[in-house]
């Protein structure tokens, strides 16, 4: 769903990337995506934080943040 999907996209991570942050693998996180499962509890808390993370980002700066790529980074 798009707005399970938003929190990772607004990170710039990768399915793979976003699913070891979460602790899921990147086929149930897929499925979350579509809305076709759910994740673990602690899926789901790593997942609120994340986003609470990007909130207060955005309500510090008045603007979303852009992350680079991890793969940029090296």
């Amino acid at each position: 769903m798009k707005i399970r999907k938003q929190t990772r996209k607004e990170l710039n991570l990768t399915q793979q990337e976003m699913s070891v942050l979460l602790n899921v693998s990147r086929s149930q996180l897929a499925m979350y995506e579509l809305g076709l499962r759910e994740l673990s509890t602690i899926g789901l808390h790593r997942d609120s934080q994340a986003g609470r993370f990007l909130t207060a980002l955005e309500m510090e700066t008045g603007e979303p943040k852009k992350f680079r790529k991890l793969k940029d980074l090296n």
